[in-house]
């Protein structure tokens, strides 16, 4: 968030996508923020929610391969920065090197106490 909240306070150029993953869509975290983020700033959100309703649109489940591939077609050619439980970080930084995306192209924060 903070980070996305940066380039939009400062009228940085940066194309973002954010990637993410939660339970439900009650337990987004700062999804206003974001909302209101992605309306003055090249920030695109995308959820994926282990337990979405019926009527969900978006993915469903953990971030796979598919996502990232479908989502962020140049992968390639970011910079990934992954924050989170320490067992969904270290989850999404295997599945990135597996991806061929190097390691000095994933930044990791693992909040541990989840």
């Amino acid at each position: 968030r903070s980070i996305a909240k940066y380039v939009t306070d400062e009228g940085i150029d940066a194309d973002m996508v954010l990637v993410y993953s939660n339970r439900s869509a009650a337990s987004i975290a700062f999804k206003d923020d974001f909302d209101e983020m992605a309306k003055a700033a090249r920030l695109r959100v995308v959820h994926c929610l282990g337990e979405a309703p019926n009527d969900w649109e978006g993915y469903r489940g953990r971030i796979t391969r598919q996502v990232i591939e479908a989502e962020v077609p140049d992968h390639d050619e970011r910079l990934f920065y992954l924050c989170g439980p320490p067992g969904m970080v270290d989850a999404m930084r295997a599945l990135l090197l597996e991806m061929q995306i190097g390691p000095g192209s994933i930044v990791v924060e693992r909040f541990a106490g989840y």
